[in-house]
């Protein structure tokens, strides 16, 4: 059996005699992130620490607490038991099983990562890094869960057999239990966001995976049905497929097996098109509206052929995992806000009927007494916009007219009081402060036309002006909207002139004092949100100033 010695120096072990492989973000990228890591005491997965290093695509890579969103459906499984990570990468998936109670083996190729792991799991005790190339990787333990999470898709560059892919996958199921099971997390060749103009992940052309440009010397991506064929190839007998939206990298949402169709009782459609404004690395020009496609894709059980990304538990024989036979999907909270922790399980009860549980703690300590509450069938009022955004010519009269029952709905729960002066601005109609996120998002309208507010966990910090939400509902929804139809030619393409032209048709006005002291609640109340500093300007309060929308050439 190789023999691995012990690096004391990086807490790595390392074979006497490696071949590493060069895959790098670069050695000064690497540098840095080490160095950043090192000078952190607390590297754990919401450190507050690591993200003031976060500057760009690979340090939000591989220190956003996102990153773990893609394994929390398996939370309760990995307690207590052996994992072997192969291509750890810089310690993100690591530090996420190691705090979840696994011991983790982690294998990384490049031993400049592989301490990079070790700077990130240095307070640990139940991780062992091995810097050694999979291929060349022996060990007699057996483990319960292995784990290839963006690593197939680079077999052929670095396993010299004829059949690399296959070769991987065996390999890894030769280091598991009988009753293990292997994650496998990698993108869709087919993903629609690479349809819509997004460039293929690794070679950044645009169509490279869908014109099926990949050779022996590229890495290299697969559809459903094609990846599915080698994990039969390689052995296995079961896989179960989970959907990361808006890919593996950072979900936000995950559909779990029996979320993936679209049923009497629950919508996939509209959660997925939620996910397309998290896409992590925007792309332009959107050769159309995703948010409206998804919904398309859904209604029509496609969603398992089109995601942008497979997630997969293979394995010998079934797998049952508690709940999942309930469960539709999760959504995670922004890392961004206070709430960043939380999660939504979409389940279906005992009588058949769609719920929503609440978990507002630590993700990790799921607490089953958290807030129920029931799923509504119906439209989410945003849709409703991003549809007018979508047809030719739309103007400001088919915003004031969606924006109609938003607002209708605000002034039955509203209070006209003495004026209040806020930021150097009278106030005179106020509503309650949980109704600062009753914004369109938040907002259903059921089969029956019925309107109601759901997510309504934040509170305003004093008196929540009227005027304030509807220009702060009204600027995020279309902020968040990411492709749109050419609007009428008098239409302005700013957001924040959309929206306040748009709401002086609904009977607002917005003057310079008005506007000064509405901008200063935006900036205060977004930063409250997201656990900034109040002197700090926000990148939304940012964005009201230069923002416009992202409207389609053609």
């Amino acid at each position: 059996m190789k023999k691995y010695n012990l690096n004391k120096k990086l807490n790595i072990w390392q074979p006497e005699h490696a071949e590493y492989f060069a895959y790098s973000d670069g050695k000064e990228e690497e540098f840095r992130l080490y160095k950043n890591i090192m000078s952190c005491s607390d590297t754990s997965v919401h450190s507050e620490e690591l993200k003031k290093f976060i500057f760009n695509w690979a340090t939000y890579y591989h220190l956003s607490a996102k990153r773990s969103n893609l394994l929390r459906p398996f939370c309760a499984n990995i307690k207590n038991k052996k994992i072997l990570e192969i291509g750890a990468g810089c310690g993100a998936i690591t530090r996420y099983l190691a705090e979840s109670d696994a011991e983790v083996t982690a294998v990384e190729g490049s031993p400049n990562r592989a301490a990079i792991i070790a700077a990130r799991c240095k307070d640990l005790k139940n991780v062992k890094i091995i810097a050694d190339n999979f291929e060349n990787f022996e060990t007699d333990e057996k483990f319960d869960i292995v784990t290839i999470i963006g690593v197939l898709e680079y077999a052929q560059l670095y396993l010299k057999t004829a059949n690399p892919v296959i070769d991987m996958l065996a390999k890894a199921r030769s280091h598991l239990k009988s009753e293990g099971y292997l994650i496998v997390a990698i993108e869709n060749q087919l993903g629609l966001k690479y349809f819509c103009g997004a460039p293929e992940d690794h070679m950044q052309k645009f169509a490279f995976g869908i014109n099926d440009s990949y050779t022996k010397k590229t890495v290299i991506t697969f559809g459903k049905i094609e990846l599915e064929s080698y994990f039969q190839k390689s052995g296995f007998k079961n896989y179960d497929l989970y959907l990361p939206f808006p890919d593996y990298k950072m979900p936000a949402c995950i559909l779990y097996p029996e979320g993936q169709f679209s049923k009497l009782e629950w919508d996939p459609g509209s959660l997925v098109s939620s996910s397309v404004i998290y896409e992590a690395q925007p792309f332009t020009p959107s050769l159309f509206s995703l948010e409206q496609a998804w919904k398309v894709v859904a209604r029509n059980n496609l969603l398992p052929h089109l995601s942008n990304s497979f997630l997969y538990m293979v394995s010998n024989e079934k797998i049952n995992i508690k709940d999942h036979d309930t469960i539709y999907a999760a959504h995670y909270g922004s890392e961004k806000s206070k709430n960043g922790n939380s999660e939504k399980i979409f389940q279906k009860n005992e009588q058949g009927k769609t719920h929503i549980v609440l978990y507002n703690k630590s993700l990790d300590e799921i607490d089953l007494k958290n807030n129920t509450l029931p799923y509504i069938i119906g439209t989410i009022h945003i849709d409703n916009l991003i549809k007018i955004l979508n047809t030719p010519e739309w103007s400001l009269k088919n915003i004031a007219l969606w924006a109609k029952a938003w607002i209708d709905l605000l002034i039955k729960v509203s209070t006209k009081e003495e004026p209040f002066n806020l930021n150097g601005h009278d106030f005179t109609e106020f509503l309650p402060t949980n109704h600062v996120d009753a914004i369109p998002q938040n907002m259903t309208i059921d089969q029956d036309g019925a309107c109601s507010f759901f997510d309504l966990e934040l509170e305003f910090h004093t008196k929540l002006p009227l005027d304030f939400v509807v220009f702060r509902g009204l600027f995020i929804s279309l902020f968040r909207i990411r492709s749109c139809s050419k609007p009428a030619k008098e239409v302005s393409h700013r957001i924040a002139e959309i929206t306040i032209e748009a709401l002086k048709l609904c009977g607002f006005e917005f003057g310079d004092s008005k506007m000064n002291s509405i901008i200063k609640m935006f900036n205060d109340f977004q930063n409250i949100a997201e656990n900034k500093r109040q002197d700090e300007v926000n990148n939304l309060t940012k964005a009201i100033g230069n923002s416009i929308l992202p409207i389609r050439p053609i």
